[in-house]
């Protein structure tokens, strides 16, 4: 039963198209106010086409415009209208119209599979990984006129550019933005392609159009999307929704640190670590102090009070005995404590 309400949902979704109809700039428009005119999209109604068209052309225009009031809309035909607003410039009225036209026949699908940039490709081992990551498709993206989420983008199949070995691309899926289906200013993105393998023995070509289907190696260096996240395998297959995890067994680290090999590297990088820091401005800094402490240690004196009493001097230096028993774990509080001021006081520069 999921399997099959999987399949009928995919099939929906690739099969269905969001089909609309609007008013946007007419061409003469779009030729003498081509700013104003792709940020508008496609409106519902000539008034709203001339409403977004007075507000682009306001935050467009000069700051000191003011009282914008939008006019009547008077038809030319079934497809064209003309539409007047008006606003003050230094309490000086001011006029202009919006010629909009009707678009009809336009569709959006319900979902598109793109070509992402070219990005650098990494050979690990036998295969290839492209650094590049759904991550970066961090805004809508305009396609044809239509919107498409961001927030729905999956990853697709990534492949090497054909004849390289140091560049390739990724596609990626994205679901149609129904809240607002238009736009205007392209995303500058191109359809799903197919390149070479990614492994030196290709499997069969898949098809690009399809979300998250099969091993793309995708990635970004940080562990980020491939091909296994997202829709599955697109096509319904054989996924019921259930994932399996299979236990790899307990890591022998012991083998690790014992081998002898690795224990040369240890020291040297420890060594080289510990001569890097000493000869760094903090390391001095640290040595520096360090030394003083040790200078000062056993010259001061410790205040001893001497009460006579019926004749009888009693010496008061208990303190003294438990300073001498505390002395030394205060010196390392405090030489943490400084050394952690240091640090933030270099970190802070």
């Amino acid at each position: 039963m999921k399997k099959l309400i999987s399949l009928i949902g995919l099939l929906f979704l690739f099969s269905s198209s969001w089909a609309f109809a609007g008013w946007t700039c007419n061409e003469s428009s779009a030729k003498v106010y081509p700013n104003q005119c792709a940020a508008i999209g496609i409106q519902d109604t000539p008034e709203s086409a001339a409403t977004a068209f007075m507000n682009a052309y306001r935050e467009m225009g000069n700051p000191d415009y003011k009282d914008f009031k939008l006019g009547a809309c008077t038809s030319l035909g079934p497809n064209d209208s003309i539409c007047a607003f008006s606003w003050t410039y230094l309490d000086r009225p001011f006029n202009l119209s919006a010629m909009v036209t009707k678009v009809e026949d336009q569709s959006c699908e319900s979902g598109i599979s793109l070509r992402g940039p070219d990005s650098t490709a990494i050979k690990t081992g036998d295969k290839y990984y492209i650094q590049w990551s759904t991550r970066s498709i961090d805004s809508d993206v305009c396609y044809k006129s239509c919107s498409y989420l961001a927030s729905s983008v999956q990853a697709g199949t990534c492949y090497l550019n054909k004849g390289s070995t140091s560049t390739g691309f990724c596609n990626f899926y994205l679901g149609h933005n129904s809240i607002s289906p238009t736009c205007s200013n392209d995303s500058g993105y191109v359809a799903a392609e197919v390149g070479d393998s990614l492994s030196p023995d290709p499997s069969e070509p898949v098809d690009p159009g399809q979300p998250g289907d099969g091993d793309d190696g995708s990635g970004d260096g940080s562990g980020g999307n491939n091909g296994n996240t997202g829709g599955g395998d697109g096509s319904g297959g054989d996924f019921d929704g259930e994932l399996s995890f299979v236990n790899p067994g307990s890591l022998d680290a012991n083998a690790v640190f014992d081998n002898e090999r690795n224990k040369v590297h240890y020291k040297s990088f420890v060594y080289s670590m510990q001569t890097t820091f000493d000869e760094s401005g903090f390391g001095k800094a640290l040595s520096s102090f360090q030394a003083g402490l040790s200078e000062s240690a056993g010259q001061g004196v410790c205040p001893v009070a001497d009460i006579t009493i019926f004749q009888t001097v009693v010496s008061i230096d208990a303190h003294c005995t438990l300073f001498t028993l505390i002395s030394p774990i205060l010196t390392v509080v405090f030489a943490a404590a400084w050394s952690v001021l240091a640090i933030r006081i270099v970190l802070s520069a």
